[in-house]
């Protein structure tokens, strides 16, 4: 009777453990989240680089997390993607990269993407360079009031931002519209 006793406490010790394991990981989890939203890759990243959780208490707290809403790449690729086009005048050449360099699985990050429209994009493009115009202190009217060497540079720029070669040309054509 002794012998079963002590089975079971031995039981519920290593399961009390196992849950506190996961309580403290789900803990840590919460606080690296409430700072901005998150990948899956991210997150298991930030967890195993602490050193201090088991690979299956990892794994319990990023299901946990994903079940429970808290995580989900579609979510953190859609947000990503707006912030992107919005604040920092990104491309979707650029933005895929980013996607990709946060482990966004593939099908999720063509999906987001393809849902950027070429209006959305090619306004985008546009605020990028009349930006880049106004930092270089350049004026114009027209594209044909650009020196080709200011062209190439803003080319070079706009590529840099992740913008196709096509919409880089068009949006040079269309300058005298902003």
């Amino acid at each position: 009777m002794n012998e079963g006793a002590e089975t079971k406490k031995s039981d519920n010790a290593f399961g009390k453990d196992t849950e506190r394991s996961v309580g403290e990981c789900l803990s840590l989890a919460f606080k690296y989240l409430s700072y901005r939203n998150r990948s899956v890759f991210e997150v298991r990243t930030k967890l195993t680089a602490k050193e201090v959780f088991t690979a299956d208490v990892i794994d319990d707290t990023i299901d946990k997390l994903v079940d429970e809403g808290y995580l989900n790449d579609h979510t953190f690729a859609e947000e990503l993607l707006r912030h992107r086009t919005k604040t920092k005048n990104w491309g979707r050449l650029k933005i895929r990269a980013d996607l990709k360099r946060y482990g966004v699985e593939r099908d999720i990050i063509e999906a987001v993407i393809n849902a950027l429209s070429t209006e959305e994009e090619s306004s985008t493009a546009m605020k990028a360079l009349t930006k880049w115009l106004r930092v270089k202190g350049i004026s114009c009217a027209s594209s044909a009031e650009i020196s080709t060497e200011n062209k190439l540079k803003a080319m070079r720029h706009l590529a840099s931002r992740g913008f196709t070669t096509d919409l880089i040309r068009q949006t040079l054509d269309n300058i005298s519209e902003k």
